[in-house]
């Protein structure tokens, strides 16, 4: 079917938060039902969304305990807004089933982030010698070595939630800047990686897209001119928690 106006991701949006016309809604469904995939995705985001409200709505009408309201701080209350947007807006507003606006701008993404981060992945989680290059052992090492010389404050997110531990990082060449890798590893053995890099000519939006190549789910964002990407031969849906967790703690570090 031909539309007179593409299906963007906002509207995608608008139609799980209901809030598209009833013309644009029967656009939007009816082009999901041309793409039995899209709509699949939009269910399970539908479902989360149940959940997260069914799991917390009521934390909203709680009253704040007296420690709090005594103790507030400005740190404090901006950590607590973080976290109920959050809960709120829930995974779903963080997603896109495509990639960039522009053709040129994912080209880039693809060339400086997506495809580094997913070769990366692939060379150093089946390396069994030598997997990383500081340990995890070593994690305050680790972060202020990439720190250093990301010329930025990383940090390595406690993914243990997830049943993931620190394996690990190294500092990697990433076209025309250096890149963080840190790895994690569960107790079967599968492991993810998180690669960070600048990427100052893409304009943030911290949106999460979703790749996949030769059986390795990548999911990445761009924030505060940093490119964000989660390589792993996981699930989609177990990837996009680990990366919501890292989006989160990386948000809140300031």
């Amino acid at each position: 079917m031909m539309y007179e106006t593409p299906i963007t991701t906002s509207d995608l949006h608008a139609w799980l938060d209901g809030r598209l016309s009833e013309q644009r809604q029967e656009m939007v469904e009816a082009w999901l039902a041309e793409h039995p995939e899209a709509l699949r995705e939009m269910r399970d985001y539908q479902a989360i969304g149940l959940g997260l409200h069914t799991l917390y709505d009521h934390k909203l009408v709680e009253p704040i305990p007296d420690r709090l309201v005594i103790r507030r701080s400005r740190q404090l209350s901006q950590r607590v807004a973080a976290v109920v947007a959050w809960i709120g807006v829930g995974i779903v507003l963080h997603w896109a089933f495509g990639g960039f606006n522009s053709s040129e701008t994912q080209q880039l993404v693809d060339e400086q982030l997506v495809g580094p981060a997913r070769f990366a992945h692939y060379v150093y989680t089946t390396d069994k010698s030598r997997p990383v290059e500081i340990k995890g052992s070593d994690e305050r090492q680790l972060v202020s070595y990439l720190s250093e010389r990301l010329r930025t404050q990383l940090k390595a997110p406690d993914l243990t939630a997830r049943g993931y531990e620190l394996t690990g990082g190294r500092l990697l060449p990433s076209t025309n800047r250096m890149a963080a890798q840190f790895m994690y590893t569960d107790k079967s053995g599968n492991r993810v990686t998180l690669y960070i890099r600048r990427i100052a000519s893409v304009d943030s939006e911290a949106v999460f897209h979703f790749s996949k190549h030769d059986g390795i789910n990548t999911l990445y964002w761009i924030e505060d001119q940093f490119g964000y990407a989660v390589s792993g031969g996981v699930e989609k849906h177990d990837l996009l928690q680990i990366a919501e967790i890292t989006h989160l703690q990386f948000h809140t570090k300031k």
